[in-house]
């Protein structure tokens, strides 16, 4: 955010917005220092279980291939991992709150629903249902952050104790979060790049003002946006996601 924002004419005094500081926004630095701290701390932790006694092979059946993988106990990275879903999960509940911001009159000066000028206009982002689909996926993703240790299970099997953890389960948990997390992102660029053009359009800010690497990513996201499609087409989220996608995972 400090370097799309750099040298950025919407922060100044009497700029063009009205910054209304709102907690998701001004918490999001410590949000994504918790993830960091979850993350740093999860990985020493896997590349040492990753490294640790191997045993029990497993057969590969696509490529045809014996292999022996960690079969001892795996609280520690089950306990991480989980650690690291639930940290995810800040991630996107700022992100969501934030969206929902920025289409909202009372926290910006732009018409409710990133509207042109006429309030009648048919053309902001409720018509697409964006805030909806975001939500919706918000939620989806809180559902993935849940703590796995119901799942394993302990028994007995011809005198011998075992049980069958669940790590295994929270790593596909993480998997499917990720994906999530992104497309909540992706809207979450797409609301303020719409924000963005509006402002340009209106003539209250210059192309000038909004710093060059902003400006790029703006104008992407801007042309797979609901202003690049007539209001009575269908509009397809999947170009957006896959452009946001590579952006950060090229």
């Amino acid at each position: 955010m400090q370097r799309l924002l750099k040298g950025s004419h919407l922060w100044e005094t009497g700029g063009p917005r009205q910054l209304q500081d709102f907690l998701s926004l001004r918490d999001s630095v410590h949000t994504l220092a918790a993830l960091r701290l979850a993350l740093d701390q999860f990985v020493p932790v896997l590349e040492s279980f990753a490294n640790s006694n191997h045993g029990s092979p497993v057969v590969v059946v696509a490529s045809k291939e014996l292999i022996s993988v960690p079969d001892y106990d795996t609280s520690q990275v089950t306990l991480g991992m989980d650690h690291l879903r639930q940290a995810l999960g800040l991630v996107v509940i700022g992100s969501n709150s934030r969206a929902l911001k920025m289409v909202s009159h009372p926290f910006i000066d732009l018409p409710s629903g990133l509207v042109a000028g006429d309030p009648d206009a048919f053309d902001g982002l409720y018509t697409r249902n964006i805030t909806y689909t975001m939500t919706s996926l918000a939620r989806t993703a809180l559902t993935k952050t849940a703590p796995v240790l119901l799942l394993t299970e302990s028994y007995m099997a011809e005198g011998d104790e075992d049980y069958s953890p669940a790590f295994p389960n929270s790593v596909l948990m993480a998997r499917e979060l990720i994906g999530l997390v992104g497309k909540v992102s992706a809207l979450e660029a797409l609301i303020g790049s719409v924000a963005i053009e509006r402002r340009l359009r209106s003539g209250a800010l210059m192309v000038d003002d909004v710093p060059a690497p902003l400006r790029d990513t703006q104008s992407n996201v801007i042309q797979h946006s609901t202003l690049a499609i007539p209001v009575d087409a269908q509009y397809d989220l999947a170009p957006l996601f896959e452009y946001y996608d590579r952006l950060f995972r090229p």
